[in-house]
């Protein structure tokens, strides 16, 4: 257990480093990324999901996970106050 806190500790403070080093990696071996654009299956209307799509999912959930109630009370206090400006005065 504690090797999975430091894997995900490390991984939350250097998200952005291990981002681009992929990202650089990538750039020159783009054969080492060549999985991500299999194709798992076709579905009825012939649209590929590939592992693309899974990472992609797995990336937005992580970043909905990091969300906090003060996130959304800010979104909504900031929306009222755009609606409020918005509405004529009478």
């Amino acid at each position: 257990m504690k090797a999975l806190q430091k894997v995900s500790k490390f991984l939350s403070d250097y998200t952005s480093v291990v981002v681009i080093a992929i990202a650089v990696v990538t750039f020159f071996v783009p054969t080492m990324m060549g999985w991500v654009n299999n194709a798992l299956f076709v579905d009825p209307v012939s649209n590929k999901f590939t592992c693309q799509s899974i990472i992609i999912g797995v990336i937005m959930f992580s970043m909905g996970l990091t969300l906090t109630t003060e996130d959304l009370r800010f979104w909504r206090r900031d929306r009222l106050t755009s609606a409020s400006e918005l509405s004529p005065s009478i």
